[in-house]
């Protein structure tokens, strides 16, 4: 658990709390909750091995996760599977095309049931976040430089 810290504040010299835990908004929690409830109901289907999701920081095919997922492709045979945001998604910047790659876009449902049945999660963003959990069989790869 986090503690709180007391911090000087130098304008006015009163001594103030710091939170290291960051706030999250009502309508935050209830999406984390939701969306944690519909990965949920689909962990009725098996994790499948062969089954990676790649999943970008800023949700585009770049970064640290483009070369992993480069990388994988060529030396695993796999079912990848990239998130995307629609409104982000560029054509020009998206995964070569090939038979056992997919992109899948967050808006959608298929999503979660692509998060419940994934054996490996490779992410670029920090561990808090989105607030999905895995399930206990899903190998979760933090590829954020500071995990």
């Amino acid at each position: 658990m986090f503690k709180k810290e007391n911090a000087l504040n130098k304008s006015d010299g009163k001594i103030s709390e710091i939170s290291l835990v960051p706030k999250i908004s009502l309508r935050k929690k209830i999406i984390f909750f939701m969306a944690n409830l519909l990965v949920s109901f689909f962990r009725i289907f098996p994790v499948k091995p062969d089954k990676v999701i790649f999943w970008s920081k800023n949700l585009k095919f770049k970064g640290n996760t483009k070369a992993l997922f480069l990388y994988w492709c060529r030396q695993q045979k796999c079912e990848a599977i990239w998130l995307m945001d629609r409104k982000k998604f560029d054509s020009e910047d998206s995964p070569p095309d090939c038979k056992n790659i997919k992109i899948v876009f967050l808006n959608s449902l298929s999503v979660f049931y692509h998060l419940a049945t994934a054996k490996f999660w490779i992410r670029e963003i920090e561990v808090a976040s989105p607030g999905i959990q895995p399930s206990r069989e899903t190998i979760v790869i933090q590829l954020w430089h500071a995990a």
